[in-house]
């Protein structure tokens, strides 16, 4: 009875997939669980008592890192046979996101991105989160005296299988004499540790014409 073991086959089919996306999730859900707790460790350390604003901060980028998994997972339901994101789109998902999440002064994001660029879901995920954090680093810190705030995205292949991601402003940089390797607070140790899972590293730059930002995918990162 072929048409029998057809449906009967395309059942089975269904719930394999069904399965391997709830462990995507779940694992990704794991990440985010992790990174909450690490920002409760941090805020329980500097005591009881948190301002306005310090929460305020905080639950927005609970929210980013939120959006993020959102938007892998977005882009993973139009394709659960295969673990490639195009990482562009995925790039401009996340920024269209943060975009909302600009100062009232203004935000504008550019784009240089390779759009043939594939990476698997686990790589999508930790470059996500490193690019949102770099990203509302750029609209929070960026201008000081509120002006508007000029953000450019840029993913390309550097050849023999390794690639880079940059972002880009025209804020002020870093403090002088910031050591990028061990200063910083949360965000920089959580972007530290995200790299060092992808075996990748993260490199600041910058002078009168702003911060970049550049994280840089080692050759045998099978992207």
């Amino acid at each position: 009875m072929p048409v029998v073991q057809a449906i009967q086959d395309a059942a089975l089919s269904n719930v394999c997939l069904k399965l391997e996306a709830d462990h995507r999730i779940s694992n990704n859900l794991s990440i985010l669980s992790s990174i909450i707790r690490t920002h409760a460790k941090s805020f329980a350390r500097e005591g009881p008592s948190l301002s306005s604003e310090q929460v305020y901060g905080l639950l927005t980028d609970v929210s980013a890192r939120i959006e993020v998994i959102s938007k892998l997972h977005k882009l993973l339901g139009g394709n659960l046979q295969g673990d490639r994101i195009p990482l562009g789109e995925f790039l401009r998902e996340i920024c269209d996101t943060l975009h909302t999440l600009g100062s009232s002064n203004g935000l504008n994001i550019e784009f240089g991105t390779d759009w043939s660029q594939t990476v698997d879901q686990r790589q999508a995920l930790l470059i996500g989160l490193i690019a949102a954090e770099l990203i509302t680093n750029s609209i929070k810190y960026a201008h000081p005296t509120g002006l508007p705030v000029e953000v450019k995205v840029v993913s390309q292949k550097t050849g023999a299988g390794s690639f880079f991601v940059e972002i880009s402003d025209d804020g002020v940089g870093l403090p002088e004499g910031f050591d990028c390797s061990t200063d910083g607070g949360l965000g920089f140790k959580l972007m530290r540790l995200l790299a060092d899972q992808l075996g990748a590293v993260v490199r600041f730059n910058h002078d009168s014409l702003g911060l970049r930002s550049r994280l840089v995918m080692p050759v045998n990162s099978d992207a």
